[in-house]
């Protein structure tokens, strides 16, 4: 792993970028299709989930309606479909769970004990979701890194029940699952709504058992109303629960907003918010910055509202930035005046860094692509919302970009949906596919007027659990925080001036951010624990 530094507020950026050679693009699937679905930022939205490990093997979780390629078996109308990848692209193992129903995987994480668990929603009553409590179910999958499932267990009621997301405690191991429900019994037992679906969060044990479920109205005043969680985050402390989601009017898609609402770990509401344009907005990902603020995107249809700028052309990124307590600090539009939508919202080496697709070429996405809706990445600074750098490829038709990561050799790593097999795409197995690109260098970014002498070192880099950080006297280092990739804390201190060196012990494995302050500039930089 590079040393990656960013230094932030006063001082001026300049950007340092690799060619982004692509090192591999390849596509996983059958004849039928792979994430099938519409719209963006909806609970009908195709997804595609990934997550790497120390090792540097990739996993992807997603859901099909094929039945042959690399997809072993099909048991009904959509199974899930796993997939843990090497690091070259060499598919290790491919999964298929399901039974009659549509059963679809909508986000996967790393646990900290090193297993697998996968999310979604599930209308089968037999086989490996034979618990079914009514309708469609929400579950949670656990999963070993070599396929095997561990355990599965469904939740909700009587009627429709699904969850977006998940997310474990840090330091607890219990769970936090996220999503909509329409149920009033069951797991939910609460009829205190007005609406047709609901916003819907639980706390669930470690083995899968509930601790307890709440459902949330923020401008439901009809049963026109609907509301959901679609994605989740930390907050610094790890105490609070800060959920992004949709409040919208099913037969009015101007009223659509922009959701945020926070629980503190006992259940307790904290705050509800709403943001947005006088059109349709949907909800595209929400982090944690190391400050305190949360930066989060969406898709717009408009203006108007908190909404300065629209291209246009049906829909656009939109990247937002509040502080705790809820005041933008800054927003801007992203995109052209085409379509433009966007999937997932990432924090890779002090950059806020969204994925999507566009059809636009002008503004934001610049220049013409392959055709049809291309891949699309787009990196900004936390700090101003500033473009940093854009990246675009794909097929001559339509193609997706759904989530992406950094793997342990620095590697940029994006998952998506395509039905291309011409341009950027090829070795389509029929239909939509999952398409899996992986670059060559991520981006970086470095301060354009301090000396060399003023930067830190940090090494070995990556670790196996001792980092020593260097250059200490020449920064006027007087303090560190070390986070992990939820935003969380989980060192933090004092520097002396007298000490040129400090060794930092970071016992579980994963990617760390360091942020050092100095008497007058700031370091961050990436750790990696193997």
């Amino acid at each position: 792993m590079k040393l990656i530094c960013l230094l932030l507020f006063s001082i001026s950026t300049s950007i340092a970028i690799g060619q982004q050679d692509t090192l591999w693009t390849r596509c996983y699937g059958g004849s039928g299709d792979e994430a099938p679905g519409f719209g963006a930022g909806t609970s009908g939205s195709p997804v595609i989930s990934m997550v790497t490990d120390a090792s540097g093997f990739i996993y992807i979780a997603s859901y099909t309606a094929s039945s042959d390629g690399f997809i072993n078996q099909n048991s009904g109308m959509d199974d899930l479909f796993v997939l843990k990848l090497s690091q070259s692209g060499d598919t290790v193992w491919s999964k298929t769970i399901g039974a009659e129903g549509f059963d679809r995987a909508m986000d996967l994480m790393l646990l900290s004990d090193g297993n697998l668990l996968i999310a979604g929603r599930s209308g089968s009553v037999t086989g490996i979701f034979a618990a079914n409590k009514g309708g469609d179910d929400a579950f949670l999958l656990k999963m070993s890194t070599d396929g095997s499932v561990i355990w599965t267990k469904n939740y909700g009621g009587s009627v429709v029940d699904c969850f977006f997301g998940v997310m474990e405690i840090p330091g607890n191991g219990d769970l936090i699952a996220y999503g909509i429900s329409g149920s009033v019994d069951g797991d939910i037992n609460d009829n205190s709504f007005v609406g047709s679906n609901k916003a819907w969060v639980m706390r669930i044990s470690g083995d899968g058992i509930p601790v307890w479920s709440r459902i949330t109205n923020a401008l439901i005043t009809s049963l026109d109303w609907e509301e959901s969680f679609n994605e989740a985050t930390f907050s610094l402390s790890g105490n609070e629960i800060i959920l992004q989601g949709a409040t919208y009017n099913f037969n009015d898609i101007n009223s659509d907003d922009i959701f945020i609402c926070s629980y503190n770990l006992d259940g307790a509401q904290q705050n509800k918010r709403v943001y947005g344009g006088t059109a349709g907005d949907s909800p595209a990902g929400i982090k944690m910055l190391p400050d305190g603020d949360i930066i989060f995107s969406a898709v717009i249809r408009g203006g108007g509202g908190d909404v300065t700028t629209y291209f246009g052309g049906g829909a656009d990124f939109w990247l937002v930035r509040t502080t705790a307590g809820g005041v933008i600090v800054w927003e801007k539009n992203y995109g052209g005046t085409n379509l433009d939508y966007a999937y997932g919202l990432n924090l890779i080496n002090g950059a806020a860094v969204q994925s999507g697709s566009t059809r636009s070429i002008n503004n934001t996405s610049v220049r013409t692509g392959p055709g049809g809706l291309d891949f699309f990445i787009i990196y900004l600074t936390v700090e101003t919302g500033d473009t940093l750098k854009t990246m675009r490829w794909g097929s001559s038709v339509n193609d997706n970009a759904h989530a992406l990561l950094i793997t342990n050799a620095d590697e940029l790593c994006v998952a998506g949906r395509t039905i291309g097999n011409d341009g950027f795409i090829h070795g389509n197995n029929g239909g939509t596919d999952i398409c899996v690109t992986l670059f060559e260098a991520e981006l970086q970014t470095k301060t354009s007027s301090p000396s060399a002498a003023n930067f830190l070192s940090m090494y070995p880099n990556p670790s196996t659990g001792r980092v020593t950080l260097t250059n200490l006297k020449n920064f006027a280092a007087e303090s560190y925080e070390i986070f992990d990739l939820a935003g969380r804390i989980v060192q933090a201190g004092t520097l002396s001036k007298n000490d040129d060196s400090k060794d930092f012990i970071i016992r579980n494995q994963g990617i760390y951010l360091i942020k050092v302050a100095g008497a007058s500039q700031h370091f961050t930089a990436t750790i990696v624990i193997q």
